[in-house]
């Protein structure tokens, strides 16, 4: 590519974003069309080989015994398998990236499309606008110490095209 001014992305005319929700729905029926079978349900005990620790099975709520050679902790900031269970550790970064919340939320598609996330500092974090080619994505990272939901959440609104 060639250079044009200061930046490496001067010429660049295009990029891809991809609706994740969209994208999280296509690579499921891929798995699952290659035999991958997702369970749904509430963990209550998981059992673990006692000469490894490995995870052998999770005990749902509803009773259902799952064993499979391989979990993927899909529980978020609980990391119930990973922390709960397999106690991984876990490391805070805090003290370089202080932003814990995150709000999300769909608006119009802009138009023209631009070729590129945006990201603007904001008094307690960042604001993001992702566009799409059916709608835009807009979030806003900030740290909850600086700013409160309520508050967080009229940025966001605020800013939005």
């Amino acid at each position: 590519m060639e250079r044009v001014g200061s930046s490496p992305l001067t010429g660049v005319r295009y990029a891809y974003h991809f609706d994740a929700g969209l994208y999280a729905q296509h690579l499921r029926g891929v798995a699952e069309s290659l035999g991958v079978v997702r369970h749904e349900g509430k963990v209550a005990h998981v059992e673990q080989r006692p000469e490894d620790g490995f995870i052998d099975a999770l005990v749902l709520e509803s009773g259902a015994r799952i064993a499979a050679e391989l979990f993927i902790d899909c529980s978020g900031f609980r990391a119930l398998l990973i922390e709960g269970a397999l106690r991984a550790g876990y490391d805070d970064w805090r003290r370089w990236l202080p932003c814990d919340r995150a709000l999300a939320v769909a608006s119009a598609r802009v138009t023209p499309l631009r070729p590129y996330t945006q990201a603007n500092a904001r008094t307690a974090g960042w604001q993001w606008r992702i566009p799409l080619q059916a709608r835009s994505g807009n979030g806003h990272v900030y740290c909850s110490e600086f700013i409160s939901d309520d508050e967080a959440a009229s940025v966001l609104l605020a800013n939005l095209e």
